[in-house]
């Protein structure tokens, strides 16, 4: 008899343990965050407009693998959160050889628009294909260390 008694007492004691594991916040959870997002903005009025914005969203993504990069249209309402940012690819010029452009972000509501150096890549022998759009990504990413500091 003894030991019915003995295994209702821990019975009793591990039901109480899980109860209060479920029912206490933070004991035995994490709480999660949705990922910050980082909206992208490019122009459709060049050439292979798909791909490049493609290329830039990939280097974004790698330097800030945690967020969300989407892609967004020029008229699209934005809600950012504290911690999302709004990126802007500004094409000033493309030809069959060469690519100038800049980016201008900003983060999260603030008014603030943060504008980057303008970079030029230029290809020799061959004309401008989506191939080379990673190296252009990459180029925008070393010129604009800003930027990058202040993905989320």
């Amino acid at each position: 008899m003894p030991e019915q008694g003995s295994s209702k007492g821990r019975l009793r004691l591990w039901f109480t343990l899980v109860l209060l594991t479920v029912a206490t916040p933070g004991v035995g959870m994490e709480i999660q965050q949705s990922p910050s997002v980082i909206a992208l903005q490019c122009p459709k009025d060049v050439k292979q407009h798909e791909e490049l914005c493609q290329s830039v969203a990939g280097m974004l993504k790698g330097r800030s693998p945690t967020s969300v990069v989407r892609t967004v249209q020029d008229d699209e309402e934005l809600a950012l959160q504290a911690g999302d940012m709004h990126v802007v690819l500004r094409v000033d010029e493309m030809t069959e050889s060469s690519i100038s452009a800049h980016l201008e972000w900003q983060v999260g509501d603030s008014d603030i628009v943060q504008i980057g150096p303008q970079i030029e890549f230029t290809v020799i022998d061959t004309t401008l294909r989506p191939a080379l759009f990673d190296q252009f990504a990459k180029g925008l990413a070393a010129a604009t260390p800003e930027l990058l500091e202040t993905l989320p």
